[in-house]
C-alpha cells in the first residue's frame, strides 16, 4: 500500500517548534529576572542595618532626599 504524501504547503510542525518556543520564553524570563535583581539589589538589612551611598566626583548632582527615601542614612563623599 502506498503512503500518502503531504503537500509542501501544509502546516506540519516539527518537534523543534515547541522546544524553541520554550527556550525563548525561558531565556526571556531569566533575562528579566537578572535585570530586575541587578537594578534592585541591596544588602541585607539584618546584616547591615546602616546603609548609605558612595558619591564620586563623576556622579553629577545627587538628590539626597531620594537616597534617604531608599533607606540610605549616610553618604561617603
Amino acid at each position: 500500500m502506498a503512503r500518502k504524501r503531504r503537500s509542501k504547503g501544509g502546516k506540519r510542525r516539527g518537534w523543534w517548534t515547541p522546544v524553541l518556543l520554550a527556550t525563548v520564553l525561558a531565556a526571556a524570563a531569566t533575562a528579566g529576572w537578572w535585570y530586575w535583581s541587578s537594578r534592585h539589589w541591596r544588602p541585607s538589612e539584618a546584616s547591615y542595618p546602616e546603609q548609605g551611598v558612595l558619591v564620586g566626583e563623576g556622579d553629577g548632582a545627587v538628590r539626597f532626599a531620594i537616597v534617604k527615601g531608599l533607606g540610605g542614612s549616610f553618604a561617603y563623599l
